[in-house]
């Protein structure tokens, strides 16, 4: 995420740092019941859901090797989704 946060270009009141210059409240102003794409959300939920596995099995201590195993993807993309995870939680 940019961390140059200036003033939303509609309202002029609230700081954003999304790309579009848009704070949420006019964002959500903007796309106020326009439909989301049905495939975009469902692979954000699959991806969501194979981060929290992922997560979960570090917590139990299971090394990136064998978690990359068991959820057949590379070690550095594990590797790279729990340090992810960790950096938006921090925010």
């Amino acid at each position: 995420m940019n961390n140059d946060r200036r003033l939303c270009k509609v309202c002029g009141e609230n700081r954003t740092s999304s790309p579009d210059g848009l704070c949420w409240k006019c964002w959500e102003k903007e796309n106020e019941g326009k439909q989301r794409d049905p495939e975009a959300l469902q692979k954000a939920i699959e991806r969501t859901q194979l981060t929290l596995t992922i997560l979960k099995y570090r917590a139990e201590g299971i090394s990136y090797q064998n978690i990359a195993r068991i959820v057949e993807l590379p070690v550095q993309t594990c590797y790279a989704m729990v340090e992810r995870a960790i950096g938006e939680g921090k925010k």
